[in-house]
């Protein structure tokens, strides 16, 4: 892992990083059975179990740092262990910093010599090719992204703008925020495309309107259209597993019933009818 890549422009320093990803604090090591909620649990089996997913989610639930945690140990996994390269396309660049972010600290606070040997978050130029329908590249460009590199010989790459070629990806693909992409057909169809190499497909997102793509797609693997395997959480239910027990530890607040109570009348307030914020 000395060995630096000729395509690496520099590495990230952690002060780069969202704060969420700065900030981020656990209860005991990365593999403490406190670091998830149950929701958060239960999309990581679901993951496990199934090649394609998708999360109908709330905001801040942590369904995408949930993954990050998952795609940590399986990139830093071996082949024969399930090990596999990662990759993650956002809607912004910035979610795709923060998404590096929860990986480079589950890999540090691993405790296990499979995360070792790791040398940080690298700044690397993505070849991404254009093709046409006749599957000829009619142009080559290069996208400025982020990547861990492990021991295992997996890595995990965030995407900071939409690959056109998301059908070359081999690995694990997650798209997050899906419905708000500025494509989005185009980004379903072409993660939809990679079924064919056996590709397993994470589809994260908010709703974004009762007309978008994102929501067709929910509604058509429902009717069995499609077999991804549908996972939902409302913020009502990612409170009562525990959501601001999580704040509390992030801000160093203390917990109390009151407290909760309140801060959960001003998150709903801002939300106002919208139960599925």
């Amino acid at each position: 892992m000395s060995t630096v890549p000729s395509d690496v422009v520099r590495l990230v320093d952690e002060a780069e990083l969202p704060a969420s990803a700065r900030e981020l604090k656990t209860s005991g090591d990365a593999n403490s059975e406190g670091l998830l909620m149950p929701h958060q649990k239960q999309w990581v089996s679901q993951c496990l179990k199934y090649p394609l997913n998708i999360a109908e989610k709330c905001r801040r639930s942590g369904i995408t740092l949930a993954t990050a945690w998952n795609d940590t140990i399986t990139a830093a996994s071996k082949k024969s262990a399930g090990g596999d390269n990662i990759y993650y396309i956002g809607d912004t660049k910035e979610k795709g910093l923060e998404f590096i972010g929860y990986c480079a600290h589950f890999a540090k606070a691993m405790a296990s010599a499979m995360a070792q040997n790791w040398n940080g978050i690298e700044v690397f130029l993505f070849e991404d090719q254009v093709v046409n329908e006749r599957g000829k590249v009619i142009e080559t460009r290069q996208i400025s992204s982020y990547r861990i590199r492990f021991a295992s010989g997996f890595q995990i790459v965030a995407l900071s703008s939409n690959p056109s070629n998301i059908r070359g990806l081999q690995g694990i693909v997650n798209i997050d925020e899906a419905a708000f992409h500025a494509d989005v057909q185009a980004v379903i169809d072409a993660s939809l495309a990679l079924i064919i190499w056996g590709g397993r497909i994470r589809i994260i997102s908010t709703h974004n309107g009762a007309d978008n793509p994102f929501n067709q797609l929910v509604k058509d693997s429902l009717k069995g259209l499609f077999d991804f395997k549908i996972f939902r959480i409302t913020f009502d239910e990612v409170v009562k597993n525990g959501l601001y027990k999580k704040v509390c530890l992030v801000k160093g607040l203390t917990w109390s019933q009151e407290a909760e109570d309140k801060w959960y009348r001003q998150v709903r307030g801002a939300y106002g009818a919208n139960k599925a914020a």
